[in-house]
């Protein structure tokens, strides 16, 4: 997260306001549903739940950071 923010305070102020934009409406939904939904053929199911659950964290994570 601390390179995001970064890499934001670089950006002209209608970058970043992209950006933000960007993040705040980035649906993860598709990739989340397969996830749960265990669509992954090689994954089992323990990957496929931390990979969604790490996902929605780190996506969290830097909705906070940035908005």
């Amino acid at each position: 997260m601390a390179h995001a923010v970064s890499a934001l305070a670089l950006c002209s102020r209608e970058g970043a306001d992209w950006w933000r934009s960007r993040v705040r409406d980035l649906d993860l939904e598709q990739v989340l549903s397969a996830f749960r939904d265990r669509e992954i053929v090689p994954m089992s199911d323990p990957a496929a739940t931390f990979a969604h659950d790490l996902l929605i964290l780190n996506a969290r994570r830097l909705r906070d950071a940035l908005i």
